[in-house]
This record gives C-alpha cells, structure tokens and sequence, in this order.
C-alpha cells in the first residue's frame, strides 16, 4: 500500500486518498486526504516560477511591440530619404542602383522598405494585444496565437526579434497548465 491509498470504512475497498466517494459502494469517505506540506509547498514553487516567466514574457513582448512598432513606423515614414541617400552614394561611388541590388529599381527598394515597415507596425501590435492578454491572464489559446503570429512577423524584422519570440511561445506553451492559477491569483 502507498501514501495515496485508503480504504473504505462502509466496504473495505482500498481507495485513492483523494477520492471523496467509494466506488464500490458509494459511500462518502469525508473529504479527500489534503495534500502534504511538501506537496503544498512544491507547488507554490512551481506557481511562483511560472508567474516569473509570465513577467518575462509580458516584457519581452512589450519590449518587442515598442521596437517594432518604433521601427515600422520610422521605415515607412523616411523610405524615401532611405532610398533617395542609397542612390546618392552609389551614384558618387560610381556604381549602378540596379547592379548593387540584383536589378532592383530605387521604386521597388522603397516599396520593399514600406512594406517591411506595415509588416513591423502590424507585428508590435500583435505583441501589444499579447502582452496584455498575458497580464490579464485572458484566454491561453488567443494568447498564444498572438504571440506565435507575432513571432513569424518578427523575423521579418529582425532576426533577434523572432528569437525572442520562439522564447516567449515556448514559456505560453510550457507553462500553459498554470496560465489559469496565475490569472487566479491575480484577480
């Protein structure tokens, strides 16, 4: 017999210590073993770990919604200076546009520029609608989805930006059994 076994006191069944009812007889067998301190303390432990890496996440997440949104905005708003000093310098240096970007026009490099700036502006919010559904504990799969789109947004504007990411999805996922108990001790 181990520590989570009892037996009941109607039947004589064994039981499982955290059974409330026999279920041979049905009888009640008062409430179910508490568990022990250790027990207790080892999950408090693992809450609290946890709670941490909701923290970091939360961080990294805003943290990654201002930068990306800082960035799409300010790529969008000066493609063209961009472009416009890029040609400059290649024309002093006596080189091609279209030879130093593999036949790309000036208009396609700022269409590229643009484009990459709404992808970053789109990715920090997604961040941003993340690190506050992570702060408010609010539904784990929305959550995560969020962060996983927001992850495959961020390599496009860096690749440390989806590195960071990958890390943040891998602390929702790890620690998603405990995304409830801590949105109940925040409440």
């Amino acid at each position: 017999m181990d520590d989570n076994t009892r037996f009941c006191t109607t039947c004589g069944k064994e039981v499982d210590s955290h059974t409330a009812y026999c279920p041979a007889c049905g009888s009640s067998l008062g409430s179910p073993s508490a568990p022990s301190p250790a027990e207790t303390q080892w999950k408090a432990i693992e809450n609290k770990y946890a709670e941490d890496k909701f923290r970091l996440s939360m961080f990294l997440l805003l943290i990654g919604a201002i930068v990306t949104l800082v960035s799409g905005i300010s790529s969008v708003i000066s493609a063209d200076a961009i472009v416009e000093a890029i040609v400059e310098a290649l024309a002093e240096s006596g080189s091609k546009f279209e030879d130093v970007f593999f036949g790309m026009t000036p208009d396609e490099m700022k269409d590229m520029i643009i484009m990459t700036g709404y992808t970053s502006i789109v990715c920090g919010i997604m961040c941003g609608i993340a690190a506050v559904l992570v702060h408010m504990r609010q539904n784990w799969t929305i959550t995560f989805v969020f962060a996983i789109i927001a992850t495959i947004m961020g390599f496009v504007a860096s690749l440390i930006g989806g590195i960071l990411g990958i890390l943040v999805c891998w602390y929702l996922y790890k620690y998603k059994d405990a995304f409830e108990v801590a949105k109940k001790n925040t409440i």
